[in-house]
């Protein structure tokens, strides 16, 4: 548990909620105050909260520990909310929003890659935490009611370009902001499009019927995804290389 909290490395929540606070610090100006509230109270109360939790004698209750982290995501979806809601679209915003779609679909595809590796995918809890990582469990008990099929499950989580989580729609979202990113260079804009994963166009019956099939165009997808946000933050960030990008005025 302790290894939640900023001294235990960019791997922790902790230090990943502290580097978002120094980000909005450096941009406080560009930021509302509304924004940055949210901010600084989300990396504020998770350490103090969980500080408080393993303060007190004894293990730590797995529950009190979970509640913290069901705070910060809260709260973390409240932030996303806010770019979401109160952002001029410019450059600046579909670079943001690059980077959510292309974290997204390289976890959600490492994650379902690797419960159908193991073969948990049919299993009742491995079912489950698919549904719980992708945030459909009631979309899919909507559609699907009680069923624990491979076919209904890689529709709703693969194909589906109408459930934000399922990587037809990230994928599709990613490509079309990346499109209008790179507007000005769409020799360069068109190369690297025709690198991006389609997962929407993924064969679903060989999807379902070998695991292997599925896992390979998985982590190709999650691949391929990281080597955009490789290419993006060297042609925008980068300052040793072509000319200079500016994302926002």
């Amino acid at each position: 548990v302790t290894a939640l909290l900023p001294g235990s490395g960019v791997t922790s929540v902790g230090w990943d909620l502290r580097a978002l606070q120094s980000c909005a610090q450096a941009l406080r100006e560009r930021l509302s105050p509304e924004a940055w509230r949210l901010i600084h109270e989300t990396a504020a109360q998770f350490e103090q909260h969980l500080r408080a939790v393993l303060d007190r004698p004894g293990p730590p209750p797995l529950t009190d520990v979970l509640n913290v982290l069901a705070r910060a995501d809260t709260h973390l979806a409240a932030i996303t909310g806010a770019q979401t809601d109160r952002m001029t679209r410019d450059d600046g915003w579909r670079l943001l929003s690059i980077g959510r779609q292309i974290e997204r679909l390289c976890f959600h595809a490492d994650v379902l890659a690797e419960t159908f590796a193991q073969g948990l995918a049919l299993t009742e809890d491995g079912f489950a935490l698919l549904l719980g990582v992708f945030d459909s469990t009631i979309t899919y008990r909507a559609q699907f009611q009680a069923r624990r099929e491979v076919p209904p499950l890689l529709h709703l989580l693969v194909h589906d370009t109408d459930n934000p989580r399922s990587l037809g729609w990230v994928a599709r979202t990613m490509r079309e902001r990346f499109a209008k990113l790179a507007r000005h260079d769409p020799g360069w804009a068109a190369d690297i499009a025709a690198g991006l994963p389609v997962p929407e166009a993924w064969p679903l019956a060989e999807l379902a019927a070998s695991d292997q099939v599925l896992v390979e165009h998985l982590k190709r997808a999650a691949a391929q995804a990281a080597e955009l946000s490789s290419l993006l933050s060297q042609r925008y960030f980068a300052h040793v290389i072509g000319a200079e990008q500016r994302v926002w005025q």
